[in-house]
C-alpha cells in the first residue's frame, strides 16, 4: 500500500472519529487499517502513523 494512502486514510480515521492527535491512537488507527486492508505492511504503516501523529 502506498505511503500517501496510509497517511490519507489515517487522517480520515482521526477526522471520522473526531479525535485529536495523540500517541495513544497508534493502535486504534492501525487496527482500522488492518481491517480495511488484508495485505497491509504493519511496519510501514506504524512508521507512517507515528510520523503523522508527531507532525
Amino acid at each position: 500500500m502506498a505511503d500517501y494512502m496510509i497517511t490519507k486514510e489515517s487522517k480520515e480515521i482521526l477526522r471520522d472519529f473526531s479525535m485529536k492527535k495523540s500517541d495513544n491512537l497508534l493502535c486504534p488507527i492501525l487496527r482500522v487499517l488492518q481491517m480495511r486492508h488484508n495485505n497491509l505492511d504493519v511496519q510501514q504503516a506504524t512508521k507512517l502513523i507515528k510520523n503523522m501523529l508527531a507532525n
